[in-house]
């Protein structure tokens, strides 16, 4: 199962859920990759799918730590 599938099957399971925060951090990543899909061009494989995840985390932690 590739991550991006991992990632649908986990945003389902937080909508039926109702875990509403979740759901919105999975959707931003989701469309976090989508972007980065359209910006290259083709589907991304996982090692590219863990590098855009990897890069938004990181961006998270720095806004943690600047507020």
């Amino acid at each position: 199962m590739s991550l991006k599938d991992r990632l649908t099957d986990d945003m389902k399971t937080a909508l039926r859920m109702g875990d509403k925060i979740r759901l919105s951090t999975i959707r931003l990543l989701r469309a976090q990759i989508k972007d980065r899909e359209i910006e290259r061009g083709n589907v991304l494989s996982d090692e590219d799918v863990l590098e855009v995840l990897t890069r938004a985390a990181k961006m998270r932690r720095e806004a943690i730590d600047s507020y």
